[in-house]
């Protein structure tokens, strides 16, 4: 197992008045979801509508966070999530409908304003999450908010410890090519996810391009991961098989982790 993964399961936290955590001997605050995938191997559910019934099914099934979006088409689930504007009312229900951090994508070529940002993390959001290609350098501003950044299979991976420099704090690691969504994953792509995470000290969570299965998941976290982001090529696109899907990979998670707390 990679020594990083759980590296702040030394550190001492404690709850902060906020929706952050404080890590005293640091003197810095950090949000939920930095100190879940810094303590433990992590579900992370990406929803395929901006649904609250979907974030309430996760967070009974087991996941450990969940994720939104705005202004994107979405290649694996082909939603077309909409505007701050448009998609505010249905958010507002997901933050007030669960009690486990929930992160926001701003978009993709038109991203959420700086405005709308900040309206978003005054709501609670507790983490962002965008391709490095699409992100707009204000999104570093917001100091309430984790930062995780996605980069695609043409990111350069020599740059990748620049974006650590700039604050990254989480990367996902999305590089499979969309015209291979939903294949099964592969030794290659193993290999490929190893020599990337080789390149960092943060924590990578590996997204569902490839049509992951639950049994799958510990040679993931042997490979490096600190978790596992499940969306639409998994749980499909309907109430039935989405909750089958993330009680599956929770239960397996789950299994993990108790692992290794027993080490």
């Amino acid at each position: 197992m990679d020594g990083r993964i759980f590296w702040n399961k030394k550190f001492y936290i404690e709850l902060a008045p906020s929706h952050q955590l404080l890590v005293p001997d640091k003197g810095v605050f950090v949000t939920r979801f930095i100190e879940k995938v810094n303590t433990k191997f992590t579900l992370l559910v990406s929803l395929y509508d901006n649904d609250p019934h979907l974030a309430e099914i996760a967070q009974k099934c087991g996941a450990d966070a969940i994720k939104a979006h705005l202004n994107v088409l979405h290649n694996a689930s082909k939603t077309n999530f909409k505007s701050w504007k448009e998609e505010k009312e249905n958010l507002t229900r997901i933050i007030k409908s669960v009690n486990i951090p929930v992160g926001i994508v701003p978009g993709s070529e038109i991203a959420a304003t700086y405005e709308e940002m900040l309206e978003i993390e005054e709501l609670g959001f507790d983490f962002w999450d965008i391709f490095a290609h699409h992100a707009p350098p204000y999104l570093f501003n917001l100091k309430n908010m984790s930062k995780m950044m996605a980069v695609n299979y043409e990111y350069d991976l020599d740059y990748l410890p620049e974006l650590e420099d700039l604050g990254v704090e989480i990367l996902e690691t999305s590089i499979i090519n969309p015209e291979e969504y939903g294949k099964i994953l592969s030794a290659k792509d193993l290999s490929a996810y190893k020599y990337l995470i080789k390149k960092i000290s943060i924590p990578a969570v590996v997204p569902t391009q490839r049509k992951i299965k639950p049994e799958e998941v510990p040679v993931l976290m042997q490979v490096g991961f600190s978790g596992i982001g499940i969306g639409a090529v998994v749980t499909g696109k309907d109430y039935d098989t989405y909750e089958k899907a993330v009680s599956a990979f929770a239960k397996k998670v789950k299994e993990i982790n108790e692992i290794y707390e027993k080490i």
